[in-house]
């Protein structure tokens, strides 16, 4: 058995429990903050990939790297580490975290509301920033 079609198989036998778990759920309004939790994470794990590599070139761009000690002599022991890779999980992280308190207390109504008073603070923001340099 190939490698790849065993971590998938390995994926689908972790994801039966939960599965099991979400479809005897018997309120709708559990099961629907379950699966906008389940859409945030993964929009999480998105932003995550597509924001690593654009901090890995910065963080090496301003020299904050380090090399691997563990590998020292050897031709990986000279390769650059960027140093602050954490930081991008940890914002999506903290950006999720506000989503899930956003869309878990609110009706799905106030929520649009609230984010088209945002988007129109942002644009009145940057409408009178013209007017006040």
């Amino acid at each position: 058995m190939a490698k790849s079609q065993a971590l998938f198989w390995l994926g689908v036998l972790g994801f039966l429990p939960c599965l099991g778990a979400f479809l005897g759920i018997r309120d709708p309004r559990t099961s629907y903050s379950v699966l906008i939790s389940a859409a945030v994470s993964f929009l999480g794990l998105l932003a995550t990939k597509k924001v690593i590599p654009v901090l890995k070139t910065a963080t090496l761009r301003a020299n904050l790297f380090g090399y691997d000690i563990n590998k020292k002599g050897s031709e990986q022991g000279e390769k650059k580490i960027p140093e602050s890779l954490g930081l991008a999980p940890g914002v999506v992280f903290l950006v999720c975290i506000i989503l899930f308190q956003q869309l878990h207390s609110y009706d799905m109504a106030s929520v649009l509301h609230s984010g088209v008073c945002c988007v129109g603070a942002f644009a009145l923001r940057y409408a009178l920033q013209g007017i006040y340099k």
